[in-house]
């Protein structure tokens, strides 16, 4: 018995780890713990992985180490957010490219509808825009409440994103 709460203490506090390295940007531990047969697809309670959280902060290291350990790039939280979809959100163009040129789908919606396209068009990061749609990202699609990328962009006075 003792044995087997000594690896799941093991196990929580590898995963803990995992997760404050990848969120923070230090990329020596999450290699250490990598290196240690971490699961880089281990999520916490959100549903949210170590991929999610480096890409969310705008770690690209730590995003290509995962990746090219096998993470997966269209792993979903519990609100159907992607690594690309948080990359998007928060303006991170090589982060997206790298996920981009590994498979992640650029028309992955979250629970409301909303795509990656509209998240970055809502927040007026026009390189993302413009490399979403460069690889094929759906204009017309509408959120839950019918708005477009092109409906919230101009909503929010984004003019530069409304010339592509």
């Amino acid at each position: 018995m003792l044995t087997t709460l000594t690896r799941m203490a093991v196990h929580l506090y590898r995963y803990q780890q995992g997760m404050v390295s990848a969120k923070y940007g230090y990329d020596e531990i999450v290699k250490l713990l990598i290196d240690n047969k971490s699961n880089v697809n281990n999520c916490d309670e959100d549903g949210m992985s170590p991929l999610h959280v480096s890409a969310a902060n705008g770690h690209y290291q730590i995003v290509k180490l995962l990746i090219d350990n096998k993470a997966d790039v269209n792993i979903c939280d519990k609100f159907d957010i992607s690594p690309l979809y948080v990359s998007a959100i928060n303006g991170y163009d090589k982060i997206l490219k790298l996920l981009i040129d590994n498979k992640a789908y650029v028309n992955k919606c979250d629970k409301d509808g909303m795509s990656p396209l509209y998240a970055s068009s809502e927040n007026g990061h026009d390189k993302i825009v413009k490399l979403l749609i460069d690889n094929k990202a759906n204009v017309n699609k509408y959120d839950k409440d019918g708005m477009s990328p092109l409906y919230i962009s101009s909503e929010n006075g984004h003019e530069k994103i409304l010339n592509y």
